[in-house]
């Protein structure tokens, strides 16, 4: 989508819409994270750790509204859509890093995000 959102956008919706191209495209890598936290989620329960759910989840929230308060006056709807792709990144993601119990599905989690790279390379 980061891709043909330049092509697409308009041939579905007209020259109208030209100003949502770039935040479709911020949005589209939202979704990455989005999917990482539906594994996450259920890796919790199995390993019956769930409270750090909730402090992922919270901080997420805190993170989002922190950043939509700062960047939503200077860039409008583009900001809202980087302060959701930074929230999720970091709740769904980088705060993975920050409990030893939690850090062996960062590490899972950062392989998987690096493979194609590592496939393309070689």
């Amino acid at each position: 989508m980061t891709l043909v959102a330049p092509v697409l956008v308009p041939f579905l919706f007209g020259h109208d819409y030209l100003s949502v191209i770039a935040i479709l495209q911020i949005h589209i890598w939202a979704g990455v994270f989005i999917f990482m936290r539906a594994l996450f989620s259920k890796w919790l329960l199995i390993e019956d750790i769930p409270k750090y759910s909730l402090v992922t989840h919270g901080s997420g929230a805190v993170i989002n509204l922190v950043l939509n308060i700062l960047l939503i006056p200077s860039f409008g709807a583009l900001g809202a859509a980087w302060a959701t792709l930074i929230s999720y990144s970091m709740a769904s993601y980088l705060g993975l890093f920050i409990s030893p119990k939690t850090r062996s599905m960062g590490i899972l989690m950062s392989r998987s995000l690096l493979l194609p790279i590592r496939k393309y390379l070689g």
